[in-house]
C-alpha cells in the first residue's frame, strides 16, 4: 500500500522542475545505505531530465555543524536543496544554517522534514518556512484549509479514538484501507502451515474501492508544507491547483 522510492523521487523532481521552475539543484543525504542510494538515484534522474546538479554529498547524521556543506551548496549556485534523510537532527541543522546564512532557498524532500521532532530542534520556528516534504493529495488540506470529503469524514470518525497529532494521517488511512475489507474473509490454514489461497484473493476487495488514501497513482504523491501539520495531515505546498 505504500508508494515506491521511485514515486517519491518523481514527486520531488516534478515539484522542483515544474512547480518551482528550478533546475540548479543540490542533492544531499545522510551516510546510511538509504541516504546513499537515494542520492545516487535522485541525481541520476535529475541529470537524465537535463537538470544541473550543482552539488551532491552525504552528511553524517551526527555531524554537529553543517555550515561547510551548506556553504559549498550555496557557492555552487544551488537554487533548491533536495534532502534524502530520516534524520530530523540533521535536517533541523540544515534549516538553522540556511537561516544563519540568509540563504532563502527551498528545502524539498523526505517526509521526515515535517516530523514534529524538527520543531523541537529549530533555533526559530521561522526556519521551517519554505520546507516542502512528500505527502499525499488525499490526505492534504487545500488552499481553503479543507480535506477531501471522504478524508474529512474519516478524521471525524477517528475523533476521540486515535490521536492524530503525533502521527501521519496517511499511515492510519492506509491501514484502515487494507485491513477492513479483509476482516470478513479471514485466511485459513490448509493444515500444512500454508495459506489455503493466494494473498490477492483476500486483498481483491480493496481494488477500485473509494478510499481516504490512495498511493498507487503517481498524481497522488505531492509535496506538502512541512510546518503545517494538523490532525496528521498537511497543507499542499504552494503551486498546486
Amino acid at each position: 500500500m505504500a508508494p515506491s522510492n521511485g514515486q517519491w523521487d518523481d514527486a520531488v523532481r516534478n515539484y522542483c522542475e515544474n512547480v518551482l521552475k528550478v533546475t540548479d539543484v543540490a542533492v544531499v543525504g545522510d551516510t546510511t545505505g538509504y541516504g546513499t542510494s537515494a542520492v545516487v538515484a535522485s541525481v541520476a534522474a535529475f541529470k537524465k531530465e537535463g537538470a544541473n546538479v550543482t552539488y551532491q554529498t552525504q552528511i553524517d547524521a551526527t555531524q554537529p555543524d553543517v555550515t561547510p556543506d551548506m556553504l559549498r551548496m550555496k557557492n555552487a549556485g544551488a537554487k533548491v536543496i533536495v534532502v534524502w534523510s530520516v534524520s530530523t537532527g540533521m535536517e533541523a541543522r540544515l534549516m538553522n544554517v540556511r537561516a544563519a546564512l540568509g540563504w532563502d532557498v527551498p528545502i524539498v524532500g523526505h517526509p521526515a522534514l515535517g516530523s514534529g521532532d524538527v520543531r523541537q530542534l529549530l533555533e526559530k520556528e521561522s526556519n521551517w518556512e519554505k520546507v516542502y516534504m512528500i505527502g499525499y493529495a488525499s490526505c492534504s488540506y487545500d488552499a481553503n484549509g479543507k480535506l477531501p470529503p471522504r478524508t474529512a469524514a474519516f478524521v471525524a470518525r477517528l475523533a476521540g479514538k486515535v490521536a492524530l497529532d503525533d502521527t501521519s494521517l496517511w499511515w492510519v488511512a492506509s491501514g484502515k484501507r487494507w485491513m477492513r475489507p479483509a476482516r470478513p474473509r479471514p485466511m485459513r490454514s490448509s493444515g500444512t502451515g500454508t495459506v489455503s489461497g493466494p494473498i490477492p484473493a483476500y486483498s481483491a476487495p480493496t481494488r477500485g474501492r473509494p478510499s481516504s488514501t490512495t498511493v498507487t497513482r503517481p498524481s497522488e504523491v505531492v509535496m506538502s508544507q512541512a510546518n503545517s501539520q494538523k490532525d496528521g495531515a498537511f497543507k499542499l505546498a504552494p503551486g498546486y491547483a
